[in-house]
């Protein structure tokens, strides 16, 4: 049998996939935010609600409800 290229990326992969993303472009996002050690993993399909427990907005990606200027939560 000759030799298997590709293997130890396709199981990276494996072992980073979630099932909460819901497309490529979300997939492929959250490849790339994994690959750099300083930015926290993200949240995926994250609702949000308000006082009252009404659904306002859902994000595919989140930073834990901060903004791109605060640190990691």
């Amino acid at each position: 049998m000759g030799r298997r290229h590709g293997i130890e990326l396709a199981r990276r992969a494996v072992a980073r996939a979630s099932p909460l993303t819901e497309s490529l472009g979300e997939s492929f996002s959250r490849a790339l935010i994994l690959g750099w050690p300083d930015i926290p993993e993200p949240r995926l399909q994250h609702a949000f609600h308000d006082e009252h427990g009404r659904f306002v907005a859902r994000t595919d990606v989140d930073r834990y409800g901060q903004s791109a200027h605060s640190t990691a939560p």
